[in-house]
Formats: C-alpha cells, sequence, structure tokens
C-alpha cells in the first residue's frame, strides 16, 4: 500500500510538473509576441505621429547643464528624410561660407527613424550639419588652440532621443547617452523655418542683452531675486535679493524660444506659497511666457505669479553709467523736435563754424555732477568735432516719467554755439522744466527708449543705449 502512493504521488508529480511546464512555455510565447507587437505598435505610433500634419515641430535642444539651449526646426518627411534648420553661432563649423563664430541661419537634409531600444528611439542616423555639430567629438569650434580646449568631446549634445509621453502637441524626449530632456512642440506645417527662427534670434536681443545685465525675479511672495544675464556663458547667475550674493549665487542654464524663456531644469523655491492651512508648499518654475511689454511671466496652476524685469524705465535713463545716443536725426525724433533738430542742422551748416550735425547724446557726467546733453558735429572740411554740451539735473517723477532741470551753464562751446545757432538755444530751453514720459522696446532690456513730452506724445526723441 505504502509502494502504491509514492507510486502515484510520483506519477501525479511528473504530470503536474509536465503541465506547468507547457504552460509556461506557452505563456511566454505569448508575452514574447505582444511585446513585440507592442513596441512595434508604439514605433509606428511616433512615426504617425512626426511626420502628421506636416511634420514640422521646434526641438529645444540642450546639450549640457552648462551650455544654453538651442532651437531647431524640424521637418519630418515619411520618405525617411528630415530637415533640420537652425540659427545659432556655430553653424559656421559645418557650412565654410559663413564667417566664424557669426549667429547665421544654416538647413540641412539628413536621414532619420524611430527604432526599438528599450523603448522607441528617434535616431538622425545620417550626418545633418545643422545637428551633429553638438554631437561630434571633435574640439569646440573657434574657442582657440590652447590644450585646456582640446577636450575631444566637443559640445557633448546627443543626436539620438528616448521617446518619452507625448502630451497636446508636446513631445518629451530625453537625449539616449547623456539623458539631458527636451520638449518638442508641433508646428504649423506653413511655417517658414528662417522666419521662425528669426524671431527666436530677435527675441533674445529683446529679452536680454549684455548692456542691461542686471534684472530681477520677483516671486508671488514679493520675494525678489537678483538675476544677472552672463553674456560669456549664456547663462542666468541669480541670488537673492536680501542674502548673501556668494553664499545664495545660483547660475541656470536656458533658452530663448519663439514665446519666451525657459531653465533647463524646472527650479523650486522653497516658502514662497502657502496651502488654506498655512502649510508650506513647494513652489516651482521653468517655462516664462514673453508678454507684450517685453517681461517673462510663469503663472501656475494655482494662478501664482512670477515675473521677470529689468528696473524702473526711470532709474535705467538716469543709469550713471550708460550712455544713450539719438542716432538717426530723421526717424527718432517726432513732432517738435524733429522740427527743430532739422532748423538746427541747417543752422550749424549756415553759421561760422559750418558743422553737420550728426547725433545726440545723453549721459551723466561725473566731473560736472550733472546730466549732459550733447550736439555731437563735425566740420567735414577738416574733420573737426565739436561737442557742444549743456548740463541738466534729472529728477525721477515716477517709474516711467523724469524731468529735466536746466544748469545756467555748459561748456564754452555750448555757449559759442547757442549764440549762432538761434533754434539750438530755444531747444535746450524747451527742455528746461519739462516732464518726459518714457516708454521702452521692452521693460526687461530697456535699450531703445522713447522719451515723450508729458501730455503730447507727438514731441519725442528716441535714444538708443550705446554703453
Amino acid at each position: 500500500m505504502k509502494k502504491y502512493f509514492n507510486i502515484a504521488l510520483l506519477a501525479a508529480v511528473a504530470v503536474s510538473t509536465f503541465s506547468l511546464s507547457s504552460c509556461k512555455n506557452e505563456v511566454d510565447d505569448i508575452f514574447n509576441q505582444d511585446a513585440i507587437a507592442r513596441i512595434d505598435a508604439e514605433r509606428d505610433r511616433y512615426v504617425d505621429l512626426l511626420t502628421s500634419d506636416g511634420g514640422k515641430w521646434q526641438m529645444e535642444y540642450f546639450a549640457t547643464d552648462h551650455e544654453k539651449g538651442y532651437v531647431f526646426v524640424m521637418t519630418f518627411n515619411t520618405n525617411g528624410t528630415v530637415t533640420v534648420s537652425g540659427m545659432n553661432e556655430w553653424q559656421s563649423y559645418n557650412f565654410p561660407e559663413i564667417t566664424n563664430r557669426t549667429v547665421a541661419y544654416a538647413s540641412d537634409v539628413s536621414m532619420w527613424d524611430v527604432i526599438t531600444d528599450s523603448g522607441p528611439v528617434l535616431t538622425f542616423n545620417t550626418f545633418n550639419r545643422v545637428l551633429h555639430v553638438f554631437s561630434d567629438p571633435a574640439d569646440i569650434p573657434s574657442e582657440g588652440e590652447e590644450e585646456e580646449v582640446e577636450t575631444g568631446y566637443g559640445h557633448e549634445g546627443d543626436y539620438e532621443f528616448q521617446l518619452m509621453k507625448y502630451s497636446g502637441d508636446t513631445l518629451y524626449v530625453e537625449g539616449k547617452k547623456y539623458g539631458v530632456k527636451m520638449i518638442m512642440t508641433r508646428l504649423a506645417q506653413d511655417t517658414n523655418d528662417k522666419e521662425f527662427l528669426t524671431q527666436v534670434y530677435n527675441n533674445f536681443q529683446n529679452i536680454y542683452t549684455a548692456k542691461i545685465p542686471r534684472t530681477y525675479m520677483i516671486l508671488p511672495d514679493g520675494t525678489k531675486w537678483n538675476v544677472y544675464y552672463n553674456a560669456t556663458e549664456s547663462s542666468l547667475n541669480m541670488f537673492r535679493f536680501d542674502r548673501d550674493s556668494i553664499a545664495t549665487a545660483e547660475s541656470h542654464n536656458m533658452i530663448i524660444t519663439h514665446d519666451g524663456m525657459s531653465f533647463m531644469t524646472p527650479h523650486t523655491f522653497n516658502g514662497v506659497t502657502k496651502d488654506a492651512q498655512g502649510n508650506e508648499n513647494a513652489y516651482t518654475v521653468q517655462r516664462f511666457t514673453l508678454q507684450e511689454d517685453g517681461s517673462l511671466i510663469h503663472v501656475d496652476a494655482q494662478g501664482n505669479r512670477t515675473i521677470l524685469i529689468a528696473d524702473a524705465l526711470a532709474d535705467v535713463i538716469m543709469n550713471q553709467y550708460y550712455y544713450w545716443q539719438v542716432n538717426n536725426l530723421t526717424d527718432d525724433l517726432g513732432g517738435k523736435y524733429k522740427d527743430m533738430i532739422s532748423e538746427i542742422s541747417a543752422e550749424m551748416k549756415t553759421s561760422g563754424f559750418t558743422a553737420t550735425l550728426n547725433y545726440l547724446q545723453f549721459n551723466y557726467s561725473a566731473a560736472n555732477k550733472a546730466f549732459v546733453l550733447t550736439f555731437s558735429a563735425k566740420w567735414p572740411a577738416a574733420g573737426v568735432t565739436y561737442i557742444p554740451e549743456f548740463y541738466y539735473t534729472a529728477e525721477r517723477v515716477s517709474d516711467t516719467q523724469i524731468k529735466l532741470v536746466k544748469l545756467p551753464k555748459g561748456n564754452d562751446q555750448a555757449e559759442q554755439f547757442a549764440k549762432e545757432c538761434r533754434t539750438l538755444k530755444q531747444l535746450v530751453e524747451d527742455l528746461d522744466g519739462a516732464t518726459f514720459d518714457l516708454k521702452a522696446n521692452s521693460v526687461l532690456a530697456p535699450i531703445h527708449m522713447t522719451m515723450s513730452e508729458q501730455g503730447n506724445a507727438a514731441n519725442f526723441m528716441i535714444w538708443h543705449l550705446i554703453r
């Protein structure tokens, strides 16, 4: 009896083991088949996604976490070709016709594909002169021949990208080799690549400029951070206004796009916002939208706003280190100022100086402890430069208003010109005691300032910041 039980038990175990083994093989076969089918379906989905609706995309490209971002326009075609367009200072490396380190537009056609490697991967699998300059291991071009820049790594950028997620016409990707997270945004199929990228470049000039290096980030609770644009590295250096600049200093690489600015990675501030119970929430910023006045604003889901802005316009034009010029004596003037400058030009040519008026300049003179209004003129025959200077004090009336008060005397040439040019004397006296409204091309980079007579905007001067 005992022997029978053992034999029966062994037989049962053998049958059971065989059955389990058969089921396992069957499950593996089914799972492998489904996995392959799923991967193929996912690949096809991304191919269709990239080529649909004209196949045109903007890529916000970052090579590393210490280099600024670059915008590319990419057009994916169903025949396996892709057109990549860019506008940056590195095009001359692969386009000899472009002057060295000149920001220029360039476009190139190469091949692309979506391959499977632990998920779908977008690959640019033949050399593209616009894109691959950032993944070429050759030394960074135009950085000199010193040993320290001959690293053999180049920009250390990717040309293959893990396709992570698609949501609302935005494709989230990650560099396959270096893991940098980036986004791609669908563009209208009739988008002109060069015009689009020119807009991006112009935005960069209007958002940040080395001429206005100091700007501010103001958080929802009013906390203020100094933000300095580092022109050498094209990054933003930040430190809290009421804290030590060294202890709280941070550096963030960023990208300027067609509609604003974005940090490469989200930045979190603590203690800025609170919930209904008074508990502190983490407050994160990354993407800022460009406003009509030139400021940059981030608004989160709860309506909390962070703004990037520069000094008030009155403080900018009265900055004691800035020099402003009216360069075009026709287009930069309006109303009575245009008429008066025209008369002054005529009077100078027929006066004893026989001079040609070139431009107006406004700046602070530490030596004279006053603001100087200079009428720069030349005697063409001898190349002699005349610089009649009239001195004023400037009063800050409001954020967007200043008042000028003329001091009794200017320099010697000012007194001489005022005697021979009746309209010149009339103009400098007309400015005495006048209040002016200020407007700028951008409140974040106000390098072009319109100063118009209070109550009569038709009378204006446009001053351009030269240094």
